[in-house]
């Protein structure tokens, strides 16, 4: 059992509890290589899941990024952007200027906490913080009364740890396999998002949660300690 920052009991075996107290023993701003790592079967993005090795900067504020990122936008103007995306060159500049001023509006909204939408009231229920640049992901079920994705709670009203998020800004990449993401046809705002974040700080691209188990990572080096083991695979639940 833990208990997370917001002060709710988390239920954990022994294997998430050797990743968690090595994560929290580790120095803040520091590096991690994470190795053989591949996204989780369950995203729905790739046809193949690609495998990668990758070194990130871990345990650093989410909040100041999130400022830097805010400062970035409000600044930003029209012209500060590339439009190379092959439909929105189609479009006139009236209406590029147009989508720009809305999808800017959109994202400062989105940084700073304004828009509340069933995917981020959906991400408050079902995630938790345990610590700097460490998150939880609950195991959850469909609730049909409720009609949405609920934690499982036993009968002390404690939720169980599905898996750890590793929060860090990826520095340096290596492929091991490409993989194959499934074909998108996203729509106009999306596409002018797209342009926007390419404008933004490398910190807002370089942002991922890497979550870790024994089916999305070979190994994690921190700080010269070594997280995820194949010798702990006896006690992964």
């Amino acid at each position: 059992m833990i208990k997370t920052i917001d002060g709710r009991n988390v239920i954990i075996n022994e294997f998430q509890g050797s990743i968690i107290e090595t994560l929290k023993a580790t120095r803040k701003g520091g590096f991690a290589r994470i190795l053989a790592y591949s996204p989780d079967a369950k995203n729905k993005r790739y046809i193949e899941r690609p495998l990668y090795d990758v070194t990130v900067i871990t345990r650093f504020s989410v909040s100041r990024m999130y400022a830097r990122i805010l400062e970035a936008l409000e600044a930003m103007r029209f012209d500060d952007i590339v439009i190379n995306d092959e439909k929105l060159i189609t479009l006139s500049n009236e209406k590029l200027q147009e989508l720009f001023n809305e999808r800017k509006e959109f994202l400062i909204k989105r940084y700073n906490g304004e828009r509340k939408n069933a995917h981020t009231e959906a991400h408050a229920r079902n995630y938790v913080r345990i610590c700097t640049g460490v998150v939880g992901h609950l195991v959850t079920a469909y609730d049909k009364e409720a009609k949405k994705m609920l934690p499982v709670l036993d009968d002390n009203g404690n939720a169980t740890l599905r898996s750890i998020m590793l929060e860090g800004l990826a520095v340096n990449k290596t492929m091991l396999a490409k993989g194959t993401a499934k074909p998108v046809n996203s729509r106009m705002p999306t596409r002018m998002g797209k342009a926007i974040e390419k404008a933004l700080p490398r910190v807002s691209s370089a942002y991922r949660r890497f979550s870790l188990s024994l089916e999305t990572v070979g190994a994690v080096s921190i700080d010269n300690n070594t997280v995820l083991p194949t010798e702990l695979a006896d006690v992964a639940a």
